[in-house]
This record gives C-alpha cells, sequence and structure tokens, in this order.
C-alpha cells in the first residue's frame, strides 16, 4: 500500500471515530486485511489504533462539554468483562469465522442504524 493511501486511511479512521463516537475499527479492519493482515491480526490491531483515537477525541469531547464521564461509569465494568471474553474469543476462532462475524455484526450494525 502506497504513503499516500496509508495517510488518506488514517484520516478517514480518525475522522469517522470521532464523528460516530465508533466506527473507526469497522474501517480499520478491511484497510489493515487489505495491507496483508489475518482477519485475527487486523481486528487485534485495529484495536491498537483506535484506542489512542478514541482517548483523545474523548478529552476534546469533555472539553467541549459533551462527555458526561458519570454517564458511561457503569458501563466500565461490564466492558472490561467483555473485552476479556472477546480477547480470548479472538485468539480461539478462526479466520473464517471472524470473517463471518465482523460481516454480520456489520450488517446488523446498519440495519438498526437505518430503523
Amino acid at each position: 500500500m502506497k504513503k499516500h493511501q496509508l495517510v488518506l486511511y488514517g484520516i478517514a479512521i480518525g475522522f469517522i471515530n470521532a464523528l460516530f463516537g465508533a466506527g473507526g475499527g469497522i474501517v480499520a479492519v478491511p484497510i489493515l486485511k487489505k495491507s496483508g493482515l489475518s482477519q485475527k491480526e487486523a481486528q487485534a490491531t485495529s484495536v491498537s489504533v483506535i484506542l489512542p483515537l478514541t482517548i483523545i477525541t474523548a478529552v476534546i469531547y469533555f472539553f467541549q462539554g459533551n462527555l458526561m464521564i458519570k454517564d458511561s461509569l457503569i458501563f466500565l465494568p461490564f466492558g472490561f468483562i467483555g473485552a476479556l471474553v472477546g480477547s480470548f474469543v479472538l485468539n480461539k476462532s478462526n479466520n473464517t469465522v471472524l470473517q463471518t462475524a465482523f460481516a454480520l455484526f456489520m450488517i446488523w450494525a446498519g440495519i438498526r442504524m437505518i430503523i
């Protein structure tokens, strides 16, 4: 992949993640796969890309008065549990199952957004 493509993809991932509050990973995973990573590697690497972008965005949202920290605290312990379980499931799953699950999740999310 050419350097200018990587720059444009990086901008798109950050923009989508910040604008929609999530979704950067949905863009990052296919891009990372296109660059030669397996489905499992792309999904795991996507997290390392999205984490710093999300932190930066959250700080900006906080200073703009758009982040309600107390409202998000209820999700943290359960999100932590989900992240632990998901990490172990990712490690045990094969790439075809992950790719299919990822595609189905994107379809489900799209339908929910429309409805």
